[in-house]
């Protein structure tokens, strides 16, 4: 850049007509595609259909676990898991679960909790999700009380991360026990939560470390149990060849050795992950080698040794309260039951799955009575489940091309206005070139995270220190000469530019 560039760039006029330009173009993007990020997805808050048959369960207590971070694969590694293995070949069922684009902690759990499909604003809460004020199965089961006599059917407890506390953090009912000490802990939180789900099977209730004023006298018949130190140790060693994250599998399956002897016979067990990893640990894009997870299930009524043709949804699994219990299934849940996985007469089946559509029936009349989008022609007497389609909230091709339209014409604006303002035709080009080179290097590492972990996160770290320092000396020090001032703060401005786009 030249005297006569810097004059011009200097003037407040031509800053100010950036600014406004910028901002103009970028709205068209930001309303579309903010309204999207930041609206809940719809769901009637009340509303139940009722089981056919409320006195006869299916299971009389549910042990449901959770591997923050569990690889399919591995889990199904007989010589890693063999436990987990043994539990269900021969004496179970195992089925392909598909998670939510997002396989983020948080939305993954909040459908596997209230059955409610995920929405890119749920990736801005991840560690404190909060309910969404609907009907849920785990809700339903900590208040159910068939016979009216004051004493409820069953106790649900929970125990490990405290994502799922967060959740059911107002409802006193559940005991949630919270063992969970951030992103570097690898076996303390599982330690204590091992503690105490040993406790609780032995009939024991550990005092609560999270409702101190509140006294549970009796231990859980339905426990939610959520172990992160599997997600924390693939962050921080990788999944590929990674000898510390199967280690820390064959650990949980040690101690699962100890747990599974003490669950009683009529109860349901079932093993699944919120999540896969990468190769290299990470999570948070819709990849499928993330999406892709398990549920390995046993119990009463449950097929033995049998692997699903059919893969479920996650949210499918917030079905299961209602359906082994024998509680009302919410018109909230916007899932199927996994059927396949019941060893009960086709007459039981048919039963059942009618009891699922109708909900299903009751949920779509409330989002064609509330503007909502629904599926046409559905009735009760003929079940269609072909028809229901589970849209998948991720990141949509019109958000990509209007922002690839915009930011072009954020490109060709600055342009424009430095034409106006007799910028030097070099300068220009310059410009154009640099903005269009950032925006694209965002993009391409931002989109290969996984392959470019390091570059990614080495960015993450290091662009606002050096853009810091350079801040600080071209503030605090006259001791360069004008050239090179220009050039630090040329590259003051490219630096904050990238630190725009890579946030």
């Amino acid at each position: 850049m030249d005297k006569a560039d810097w004059a011009i760039l200097s003037k407040g006029k031509f800053i100010l007509a950036a600014i406004i330009m910028v901002a103009v173009l970028a709205l068209p993007s930001f309303i579309y595609t903010g309204s999207y990020i930041i609206a809940d997805a719809p769901a009637p808050e009340e509303g139940v259909e009722l089981p056919p048959n409320p006195d006869e369960t299916l299971s009389e207590g549910l042990l449901f676990i959770v591997l923050d971070g569990g690889v399919r694969d591995l889990m199904l590694d007989k010589d890693l898991m063999p436990t987990l293995h043994s539990q269900v070949f021969p004496n179970g069922t195992y089925l392909d679960v598909l998670t939510n684009p997002l396989t983020m902690t948080a939305s993954c759990v909040k459908e596997m909790a209230t059955g409610i499909p995920s929405r890119p604003n749920e990736g801005l809460s991840n560690f404190h999700p909060e309910h969404p004020g609907t009907q849920d199965g785990w809700t339903l089961a900590s208040e159910s009380d068939r016979n009216n006599d004051g004493i409820y059917d069953y106790r649900v407890g929970i125990v490990g991360d405290y994502v799922w506390g967060d959740l059911y953090a107002n409802n006193e009912k559940i005991n949630f026990m919270k063992h969970r000490y951030g992103h570097a802990d690898y076996y303390q939180g599982d330690t204590e939560s091992f503690e105490t789900l040993n406790s609780w099977l032995d009939g024991e209730v550990p005092k609560s470390n999270t409702k101190p004023g509140v006294t549970f006298e009796q231990a859980p018949n339905v426990i939610i149990a959520h172990l992160s130190g599997l997600d924390s140790v693939g962050h921080r060693y990788g999944v590929e060849n990674s000898d510390e994250y199967e280690e820390k599998l064959t650990w949980l399956d040690n101690n699962f050795n100890t747990i599974f002897d003490k669950v009683p016979d009529d109860w349901t067990v079932v093993v699944t992950s919120d999540h896969g990893l990468t190769d290299s640990g990470q999570h948070g894009s819709p990849d499928l080698e993330i999406r892709e997870v398990g549920a390995w299930m046993w119990g009463p009524n449950i097929k033995q040794n049998y692997i699903s043709p059919n893969q479920i949804d996650q949210r499918d699994l917030a079905t299961l309260p209602s359906l082994m219990l024998s509680l009302p299934l919410p018109h909230a849940v916007h899932g199927k039951f996994p059927l396949d996985a019941l060893e009960i007469t086709e007459e039981k089946v048919q039963e059942l799955d009618q009891w699922n559509w109708n909900s299903t029936i009751s949920r779509n009349e409330w989002m064609q009575e509330n503007d909502h989008p629904y599926f046409e022609d559905l009735t009760r007497d003929n079940i269609e489940w072909e028809k229901i389609t589970y849209d998948e909230i991720g990141m949509r091709v019109s958000d990509l091309a209007i922002s690839a339209i915009f930011f072009c014409g954020i490109i060709a604006g600055i342009v424009f206005i430095m034409r106006k303002q007799d910028f030097s035709s070099s300068v220009i080009k310059y410009t154009a070139a640099s903005i269009f080179t950032v925006f694209a290097a965002s993009a391409f590492i931002s989109y290969n995270r996984d392959t470019l972990a390091l570059l990614y996160y080495m960015f993450g770290y290091f662009l606002p220190i050096l853009f810091a320092l350079i801040v600080i000396v071209l503030f605090c020090t006259d001791k360069f000469s004008q050239k090179v001032r220009e050039r630090m703060t040329i590259s003051s401005i490219i630096l904050f530019m990238v630190m725009i786009i890579y946030t």
